[in-house]
């Protein structure tokens, strides 16, 4: 069963075979949560999330999506971003979201490129960058590094064209570059 594309498993949940659930818990759980922690900056706020993500997959009766992932990711975007709305603080995220584990966060730096990021020194810095960054292109870094999605499935979760997709990985990249070699010039001096 771990084996089975999550479009098949998901499939099987829609039936009532909760085998097919705890694969996908398995297979989803962690990535999601630390997700919706560096969204809404909130450990709390992101494991009540995490559990309405799933309480919606569950009781999910639409039509099967296409996507799956790309399907799951933008139902906790929206999930994520209706709580910030809702406790009116829709930019709370940027100031703390990236606060926590220097480890976890190390996830996001050693998948950056090269010219970007290399090794642990570079992680407070790469944080500072990140945190100042618009909140689309941080959010498209994100996804892109930590969650792995491909550029098409974060297309489809923010809902636009993958040309903007690309564009907004692009500039936030050369942004972070421009960050950082600022940071290590200032620190030679």
């Amino acid at each position: 069963m771990d084996q089975l594309p999550d479009e098949t498993l998901f499939a099987r949940l829609m039936k009532g075979d909760e085998e097919a659930l705890e694969v996908i818990l398995a297979r989803y759980a962690q990535p999601l949560f630390g997700f919706l922690w560096r969204l809404t900056g909130d450990e709390a706020l992101a494991e009540d999330l995490l559990q309405e993500v799933f309480i919606r997959l569950v009781t999910y009766n639409g039509r099967l999506p296409a996507h799956f992932r790309a399907w799951l990711y933008t139902v906790t975007r929206n999930l994520a971003y209706d709580a910030l709305r809702a406790r009116g603080r829709q930019d709370a995220h940027r100031a703390s979201s990236m606060d926590g584990n220097v480890d976890e966060f190390m996830n996001v730096a050693q998948k950056l490129p090269e010219s970007v990021a290399i090794g642990k020194e570079n992680v407070e810095r790469i944080k500072r960058s990140l945190e100042q960054l618009p909140d689309e292109q941080r959010e498209t870094v994100l996804l892109r590094f930590y969650q792995e999605l491909t550029l098409e499935e974060i297309a489809k979760v923010t809902k636009v064209s993958l040309g903007t997709v690309k564009s907004r990985l692009y500039r936030a990249l050369r942004l972070l570059q421009g960050m950082l070699l600022r940071e290590e010039v200032k620190d030679e001096r």
